[in-house]
């Protein structure tokens, strides 16, 4: 992710981002990406 945000600043491309204040969450394994996704969608609403 870090090469694509770099690669957009340098064509001088607007970057946004947003917070969560929950912490950090490592979501290597599929099954902490599902329940990290379902308490993302539960508080912002699905995007």
């Amino acid at each position: 992710m870090d090469e694509a945000v770099k690669k957009a600043l340098n064509e001088n491309k607007i970057v946004r981002g947003f917070t969560i204040n929950s912490g950090f969450v490592d979501i290597g394994d599929k099954k902490t990406y599902l329940d990290e996704y379902k308490k993302f969608v539960k508080k912002l609403g699905k995007i």
